[in-house]
């Protein structure tokens, strides 16, 4: 009988032990693992520890800190692919935080670190203005202290840029219609861009050409002479101004 007593008593012990996972590490103990290893700068050590942190918080504060070092890891590390979902994560189901303002400019940065040359796809230069302008807007103080209106003035002549060099390449092939359409685009929404007298000056060209829309080239040319960056087609755009006013006056 006592033989029985002591067996149930031991299956007890191992069985209890066994629930309670002796030796497991807790997700406190990989959160402070992480920050030592982060503190190292061993940022890809870190990140591991703070994935594991993230899959065992029993709180949300605690996952909502290890989410914000995991992605501040890969940005340590200049893994902006993987720092870009993570911080968009943290903004997903921790927005309004008060971390939110440096995970959105950290978030722009990396996309604009992944920003290709013009010839290329730019939709990170799109995501990289879009959390700038975000930034300015909900946290000026932030974005002003962070330099986001140089950013942003960066991110928009780039874009433009982008806009010309197709706008050229429709025009070498003659594509002229596809061509206005890009130059259209810059100076409806790109104006102030150092790319935007050119492109004011081409489509003002373009529609005397084929002999319409005057009276909106002329609109187009004055606004080019308005520009600091229009100055050097001074002569140029007097020309034409003079032609289309001898045009208009004429019908």
């Amino acid at each position: 009988m006592k033989k029985i007593v002591i067996l149930f008593i031991v299956s007890l012990m191992v069985f209890s032990c066994a629930g309670k996972n002796v030796g497991e590490i807790t997700a406190n103990e990989l959160f402070q693992r992480g920050l030592s290893q982060f503190s190292k700068e061993n940022y890809n050590d870190a990140a591991k520890l703070f994935e594991r942190t993230i899959m065992k918080a029993n709180t949300p504060e605690l996952a909502a800190k290890a989410q914000l070092f995991l992605a501040d890891s890969y940005f340590m590390m200049e893994d902006y692919a993987q720092a870009i979902p993570s911080y968009e994560q943290y903004l997903n189901i921790y927005g309004g935080s008060k971390e939110e303002p440096r995970v959105i400019y950290r978030l722009g940065t990396s996309y604009y670190r992944m920003i290709p040359g013009i010839d290329r796809d730019q939709t990170n230069t799109k995501k990289a203005l879009n959390e700038f302008e975000t930034l300015k807007k909900k946290y000026p103080e932030f974005a002003k202290e962070k330099n986001a209106d140089k950013l942003i003035t960066k991110l928009r002549n780039k874009l433009a840029r982008k806009e010309m060099y197709v706008a050229d390449f429709y025009f070498r092939i003659g594509e002229e219609e596809a061509a206005a359409a890009r130059l259209k685009n810059i100076v409806e929404n790109y104006k102030n861009t150092k790319v935007f007298p050119r492109a004011a000056l081409r489509l003002s060209e373009y529609f005397i050409k084929k002999g319409k829309h005057e009276t909106q080239a002329v609109t187009y040319l004055n606004s080019v002479l308005r520009q600091e960056d229009g100055k050097e087609y001074m002569p140029e755009v007097s020309e034409m101004l003079d032609k289309l006013q001898k045009s208009m006056s004429s019908e």
